[in-house]
Formats: C-alpha cells, sequence, structure tokens
C-alpha cells in the first residue's frame, strides 16, 4: 500500500495542482449531466452545476482569506493590479489583487463542498423548482467526486499519505454506491421486486450519505483545522441530513412522486408506479 500511494503521489506530483483540478471540475460536471433525469433537455442543468461550482470556489476562496489573514493584513493596497520595477512586472501581489490570485491554490477544501451541496439544494428548490428527488443523486454525487480529487491531489502535493488514503476510500464507497444504484436500476427496469425496491433504495441513499459524511468528517477533523472549517463541517453535515429528509420525507408527499421512482439510463427518463405493472407491447397487461 505505502508504495501504491508513493506513485500515485509522484505522478500527482508531476502534473500538478490545476491540471488535475480541472479534470474533476469536467468529472463532475459529467456525472452531474449524466445523472440529471428531471424531464427536461439536460442543456438545462448546467447553469445549476455552473453556478453551484462558482459560489462553492468564492466561498472556498473567501474562507481562506478569513482563516489567514495574517497573509494579507500586511500587505499595501493598489489601484493597479501590476508592479513595474524597471524591466520586470510582477501581478496580483498587493491588495485587493492579491485576494484574486489563485495560484496560491489558496482554497478551504472543506467550503467547496459544504457551499457546493447546499448552494445546487437552494437554487434547485427556489429557483428551478425541480423535483429534488430527481436532482438529489446528481448533486451529491457530483459533489463528493470533486471532493475526491481534491483530497488526493491536495494530499500528494502536500505530502500527506493519510489524506490520499482517505480520499481513495471515499471514492471507493462512490464507486460501491454507483454499482449498487445501476443494479437496482437494472431489478426495476426488468419488474422485479416493484413493491419493496422504491423503499430499499431510499435506505441504501441514506446509507450512502451517513457513510460518506461520516468519513469526511472523520478526514477534516483529524486535522487541527481552522475553525472557519469546522463551521464548514458542521454545515456540510447539518445540509447533508437536510437533503436527506427533504428527499425521503417532504417531496414523498408531492403529487406524482409519492408512488414513482426515476429510472436512469438513457436521456428520457422511465417514470414507473410501483402500483401498476408494466403493459406489454401489444397492448396487453
Amino acid at each position: 500500500m505505502e508504495q501504491f500511494l508513493e506513485t500515485i503521489i509522484n505522478v500527482i506530483n508531476q502534473i500538478g495542482f490545476w491540471p488535475l483540478f480541472v479534470l474533476g471540475l469536467f468529472l463532475s460536471l459529467f456525472l452531474f449531466w449524466k445523472e440529471s433525469y428531471s424531464h427536461k433537455d439536460r442543456n438545462s442543468v448546467f447553469d445549476m452545476w455552473l453556478f453551484s461550482i462558482l459560489f462553492a470556489m468564492f466561498w472556498a476562496r473567501l474562507s481562506f482569506i478569513i482563516a489567514n489573514w495574517e497573509l494579507f493584513e500586511s500587505l499595501p493596497w493598489a489601484l493597479a493590479p501590476y508592479e513595474r520595477y524597471g524591466e520586470n512586472i510582477y501581478f496580483f501581489r498587493l491588495l485587493p489583487w492579491r485576494f484574486f490570485d489563485l495560484r496560491d491554490g489558496g482554497f478551504l477544501f472543506t467550503s467547496i463542498f459544504s457551499a457546493y451541496i447546499l448552494f445546487a439544494f437552494l437554487y434547485n428548490i427556489l429557483v428551478k423548482r425541480w423535483n429534488w428527488r430527481e436532482m438529489f443523486l446528481p448533486v451529491i454525487l457530483s459533489a463528493e467526486v470533486l471532493l475526491v480529487f481534491v483530497l488526493i491531489v491536495y494530499g500528494a502535493l502536500a505530502g500527506f499519505a493519510d489524506i490520499v488514503l482517505g480520499g481513495i476510500i471515499i471514492g471507493g464507497v462512490i464507486l460501491g454506491f454507483l454499482a449498487i444504484i445501476m443494479f437496482l436500476r437494472w431489478m426495476l427496469k426488468k419488474n422485479y421486486m416493484v413493491e419493496i425496491l422504491p423503499g430499499l433504495i431510499n435506505f441504501v441513499v441514506m446509507i450512502f450519505i451517513v457513510v460518506s459524511f461520516a468519513l469526511i468528517t472523520r478526514l477534516f477533523l483529524s486535522y487541527d483545522i481552522s475553525p472557519i472549517d469546522r463551521v464548514n463541517v458542521f454545515v456540510m453535515n447539518i445540509t447533508g441530513f437536510v437533503l436527506a429528509f427533504y428527499f425521503i420525507f417532504v417531496e414523498k408527499r408531492k403529487k406524482n412522486t409519492r408512488e414513482s421512482i426515476i429510472l436512469g439510463g438513457s436521456r428520457s427518463s422511465v417514470v414507473m408506479n410501483v402500483n401498476k405493472p408494466f403493459k406489454e407491447k401489444d397492448g396487453k397487461g
């Protein structure tokens, strides 16, 4: 295992943070787009992912500035974003421009995750007004995949093998959950156990939320993190509970969701009433 982790760390150090972070963004976007079964054109979900990412990055940067204010408080302020000394030009070294210099990788990664899921949830129910039961998995999965990328890359660049291992473990939990969900979707499409599968899927989702959030929380709290990091971890857990509660109990009472469950796998979702069997192709049944 140590040799495996050392190999991963060496490869990541050769590639660098930003190329892998951008790769993580694209994977998060793909998973969000692929898992979005909202009965709408999938192009219409892109703005939800984009605004959620932008807000998460903004809050992650602002959290870093607040938590590390000693790095900025002694810097002078300037109107121009650059300084010129002879033939040399330096950009974004003075305030307020230093706040926007992302070359230092200055983010609090707890902020990225907590802000992403909170903003996506509020944007979904307040702006899009979509069925949260259809958007719950895209939001959670895309957020956790991005977090796994960040943990592995940051851990490798900072030399923390246990953070890399933690990211790999959380990634394994995500892959296991996806395998179970794909199997349950296959069973539903085959019209197997339709009386109990909706409840079973709710149970699997809850187990996934509890396990993955517990692993993330344990990983973060195992370090001497800043007070604002602790606030982000607290907000993350409260938000996760609210999202899961809303998924299971609130929207279950809404019209057309009480007896139905969404099946993914293609661009057009399949909505199945659990109290009515599928009709045969000849119209019988």
